[in-house]
């Protein structure tokens, strides 16, 4: 866990807290798609999120810190499923 102010010990999650809420000291806001998530939440709880690539890597996209925003970690998991569906029938 993170201390108030401190870095994410990743330094892609810390990348994307600021991308996202504005500044590292912000505990509590909300992802593009509107959920909630914290800063400091433990995987698997309500409020966890993911690094998330902005452009993703097979669209070009970087692994520079720009590139990162946080997406509640179920949120993240369902649009990257629909993803997957959606490129598969593109190539049928």
């Amino acid at each position: 866990m993170s201390y108030f102010g401190e870095p994410l010990p990743d330094p892609k999650r810390h990348a994307a807290w600021i991308n996202t809420a504005g500044n590292i000291h912000v505990l509590l806001c909300h992802d593009i798609y509107g959920n909630s998530i914290y800063r400091d939440a433990k995987p698997g709880t309500a409020d966890a999120w993911d690094a998330d690539h902005i452009v993703p890597k097979l669209s070009g996209g970087t692994d520079a810190p720009s590139n990162f925003r946080a997406v509640h970690s179920r949120g993240n998991r369902m649009h990257g499923v629909l993803h997957a569906h959606t490129l598969a029938g593109l190539k049928r």
